[in-house]
């Protein structure tokens, strides 16, 4: 309900403390999930949005069966603060919620009725925290009394989809959040009582760095935030800004999942805008904008972090783009002739080499010191994901319902704060999974049961010292390593490094086609079954090239015993010559191939 402010001077105050209740040693607090599992959003290759209050209601439905004849059955439909307000006593900065009874345009439940009709699959979202397509970010404009900054004091500014210079709210006051509260109180009560039968999703909008990490539009470095950070420290002395900037978050996250309740509440995505770093903006004005090659890289971070990306539309004179779509992993099979995709058969997914399991913020990173990053980006071409504890219970499934995310390398690199998780881990090794874990990183209590987990089960252990020691355990085709994170971060060679990462790659058999590639040209694998025509190979494994770049590239492919250069499949703009030592790929810009391998182990 909304916080009652007799009672509470300031609620955001109070639930930060109630929250901050269980924080202990720096860390951040658990998120709480659900009490049933959360739907998923099964995204097509590109799903427009639908800013319905930009048309007379009347046209609602001429718009949606025009975007239907072209062949569009998903939408993106923001949920937005700033349009339902309205304004009750100016004096008083009071506000109340319309949803059809004094603006047509705000009818929700309309809405529900001509989508229906024309059987559209809604992705309904709402912000927590700004979006860049709306004014202010989505919050009503009586409400921006503070903006977002940077952490060296500038001012957060982007440019929006109508090329429009905007600046994001600061979310921390304590104001905002309570009318953010009864904004949300609002629209459950209303859509509760008219029937309401689409799922609703919250949405975290954010970009990328050019150090590959994603960062919230929600994230703020204002007076504000440190003002409220400097309060709680005095509380919690241990705390640190990040662990407070993550609880502020989730406070209006777990406010959002308590007031629309599990009937309507259907989870959580993160969206990556491409493209949008305001890092970017000064070279924009100027003419520059983000290459191609700059948007797959982007995407590609988004595969690993598990983000929807948001692809943009650009306009050659524009500062940035007229329209955005989401895309998925599939817009890069858009470079390539459809029937190079056609067929039962050819039922690819994206290929990932492990899941690395941490903190977001600070897990590329701590990747990068230890030389696991060197491996993964130069043998793996930067095919990994990024997870963390919350992420991974969400991902975990057992080998009957997902073979693929099953055989994965699960690699723990951060320490995990649920006994649920460390449990998870264990049985996905005791149900034939890969598993690396940093015994630095974990408690105690964790030590004790990988040690009963030995005994009790017999496991097979061997021990390796190239060159730091680990434990290898084994039970059937499942693999334990064990190894001491603080003797790898003593090593000052990165040769040294990344040599112990390649020997864990190989025990893990985790094989990678060894390459020699120029910088630029972007690389995708996908994995697919083998055909009744394929049975001498495992699997069927798809490099995707794309020479995004105005440059001409060379590409080296070395002879791999697990590795069969099988046919390529598409190729355009590419000069193929096959040497003693492997073959050489020539691309001019704008190029691409497509190719084909048959994997063994």
């Amino acid at each position: 309900m909304r916080p009652d402010e007799k009672n509470i001077d300031n609620p955001m105050d109070k639930k930060i403390v109630d929250l901050s209740s269980s924080f202990r040693s720096g860390q951040s607090i658990a998120t709480t999930t659900n009490s049933h599992p959360p739907t998923t959003f099964e995204f097509a290759d590109h799903v427009p949005w639908f800013f319905f209050w930009k048309h007379h209601p009347s046209q609602w439905a001429a718009r949606l069966e025009t975007m239907k004849q072209m062949g569009t059955t998903q939408l993106i439909i923001p949920l937005s603060w700033s349009h339902h307000a309205i304004i009750s006593d100016r004096k008083k900065g009071s506000f109340h919620y319309d949803f059809g009874k004094e603006r047509s345009d705000t009818d929700l439940f309309e809405l529900m009725k001509v989508l229906k009709k024309y059987s559209f699959k809604p992705f309904f979202c709402l912000p927590i925290g700004p979006l860049p397509y709306l004014v202010n970010g989505g919050v009503p404009s009586s409400l921006v009394k503070n903006k977002t900054f940077f952490r060296d004091g500038r001012l957060k500014v982007f440019v929006d989809h109508e090329k429009n210079l905007q600046s994001f709210p600061s979310f921390y006051g304590a104001q905002i959040f309570k009318e953010f509260c009864a904004w949300i109180q609002a629209l459950s009560n209303h859509l509760t009582s008219t029937g309401w039968d689409f799922p609703i999703y919250g949405i975290n909008c954010g970009y990328f760095s050019e150090q590959g990490n994603f960062l919230s539009f929600f994230e703020d470095h204002g007076v504000e935030m440190q003002k409220k950070f400097l309060q709680h420290r005095k509380q919690f002395p241990l705390m640190t800004e990040k662990n407070f900037a993550q609880e502020v978050f989730q406070l209006y996250l777990e406010v959002s999942k308590e007031m629309l309740g599990g009937a309507l509440w259907s989870g959580e995505y993160k969206m990556s805008f491409l493209g949008v770093n305001p890092e970017y903006l000064s070279a924009r004005a100027v003419g520059f904008r983000p290459s191609e090659s700059t948007w797959m890289q982007e995407m590609k971070w988004s595969l690993q972090h598990q983000v929807h990306p948001i692809l943009p539309t650009h306009s050659p004179a524009a500062l940035n783009y007229v329209h955005q779509v989401i895309c998925s992993a599939d817009y890069v099979k858009n470079y390539f002739k459809q029937e190079a995709f056609d067929g039962e058969s050819l039922d690819f997914r994206t290929w990932s080499a492990a899941a690395i399991i941490g903190q977001d913020d600070q897990l590329r990173e701590t990747i990068k010191v230890c030389g696991l990053g060197e491996v993964l980006n130069k043998n793996f071409q930067g095919h990994f994901q990024i997870l963390s504890e919350s992420q991974l219970k969400k991902n975990l499934r057992s080998p009957d319902e997902e073979e693929d995310w099953w055989s994965k390398v699960l690699i723990v690199m951060d320490h995990l704060h649920q006994d649920a998780s460390f449990l998870a881990i264990m049985n996905h090794f005791l149900s034939g999974g890969k598993v690396l874990l940093n015994l630095d990183k974990l408690n105690e209590k964790q030590k004790r049961k990988i040690e009963l987990l030995i005994l009790e089960n017999q496991l097979k252990e061997t021990q390796f010292n190239s060159p730091v020691e680990f434990r290898l355990l084994t039970r059937g085709e499942g693999q334990l390593i064990l190894y001491v994170g603080s003797a790898l971060e003593k090593i000052k060679l990165l040769h040294t490094k990344t040599h112990f990462w390649s020997v864990i790659f190989a025990q893990m058999n985790r094989h990678f086609l060894a390459m020699k590639t120029e910088d630029g040209p972007q690389m995708f694998w996908l994995e697919r079954k083998t055909s009744p025509r394929e049975l001498n190979y495992q699997s069927i494994r798809r490099l995707l090239v794309i020479n995004a770049t105005e440059f001409d590239r060379k590409i080296q492919l070395s002879p791999s015993k697990n590795f069969a250069l099988s046919k390529i499949v598409d190729q355009s703009g590419v000069q193929v010559i096959q040497q003693g030592q492997g073959t050489r790929m020539e691309f001019a810009p704008g190029a691409r191939a497509l190719i084909e391998f048959g994997y063994v182990e």
